[in-house]
Order: structure tokens, then sequence, then C-alpha cells
């Protein structure tokens, strides 16, 4: 048996896995363009469920950090 929970199992794994938040994607790509000459943070907020730990995962992957 899988000892990986159902969500980590079926987390989105690219920014194609992920729908209708193609804004929050665009805005995500910009601050990891700009991150090395601004230095500054970013805060993904929302209600729980709504994909801000999936995406930060995605993004990470995507870009190899």
């Amino acid at each position: 048996m899988d000892s990986q929970s159902i969500a980590e199992k079926y987390r989105a794994k690219r920014y194609f896995d992920i729908v209708c938040q193609e804004k929050a994607i665009q805005e995500i790509e910009i601050f990891l363009e700009e991150f090395p000459k601004k230095k500054k943070a970013i805060l993904l907020y929302g209600p729980a469920g709504t994909g801000k730990t999936s995406l930060a995962i995605v993004a990470a992957n995507e870009h190899n950090l």
C-alpha cells in the first residue's frame, strides 16, 4: 500500500495541471524572473484548498528550484 496521502498523490506536477489559474501562474512567472534583481518576497493567500501550496511546488519544480 502506498503511504502517500490522496492529496499528495494527485497534486499538480506541472503548470499544465493547474486549471483556471492563468493569472496566478503569470504572476509567479513574473516574480521568478524579477527576483534576482529585486530580492522581494511573494505572498500566496486565499482560502484553504485553493492550490497555494501546489502552485508553489509546481513553480519550484518547473524552475528546478
